[in-house]
C-alpha cells in the first residue's frame, strides 16, 4: 500500500478533529430577540444539551451570518425594537398621556426645560481698571 492510499483511507468519509456540534439558532434567535446576552444564550443551549463556549458561538455566528456577536444581536433585536416603538406611538396617539410625554421627549427631542449653554471662551469680556486717580 502506498502512502497516498493510506491518506485516502483516513480522509474518506471521516472528518478529522473534534465533532462539530450543531447549534439550534432558533433558540438563540428567540433569546436574543428578548434581550438575552451571550451568557444567557449559552445557558439556554446548555439546558438543551448543547455545550459550547463563547468563542465557539462567536465563530459559528461569523461562519453562518458573517457577523460578530454584537452585530448579530443588534440585528436580531431590530424587530423587537421596531415593535416597541410602534406600540409606544400607537398608545400615545390613542391618548395615553404618559406615553405621549415619553414619545415627545424620547422620539421628538422635547424637554421640560429649555437648557442654554454659554461657551465662555467665545464670550470673553475684558475689564480694564487703573489704580491711579484721575482728576
Amino acid at each position: 500500500m502506498s502512502a497516498s492510499n493510506k491518506s485516502d483511507k483516513v480522509t474518506k468519509g471521516k472528518r478529522r478533529g473534534p465533532k462539530v456540534i450543531e447549534i439550534d439558532f432558533d433558540l438563540i434567535d428567540g433569546a436574543i430577540s428578548i434581550g438575552a446576552n451571550m451568557t444567557q444564550c449559552l445557558y439556554i443551549l446548555d439546558t438543551k444539551g448543547i455545550k459550547i463556549d463563547e468563542k465557539t458561538l462567536q465563530r459559528r455566528i461569523r461562519q453562518k451570518f458573517d457577523m460578530t456577536y454584537p452585530e448579530y444581536k443588534d440585528y436580531m433585536m431590530s424587530s423587537t425594537k421596531i415593535k416597541l416603538v410602534q406600540t409606544a406611538i400607537r398608545k400615545a396617539l390613542e391618548g395615553n398621556v404618559v406615553m405621549m410625554i415619553f414619545c415627545l421627549k424620547n422620539l421628538c427631542g422635547w424637554a421640560d426645560k429649555l437648557e442654554q449653554t454659554v461657551d465662555v471662551e467665545k464670550n470673553v469680556v475684558q475689564l480694564k481698571y487703573s489704580l491711579e486717580d484721575k482728576k
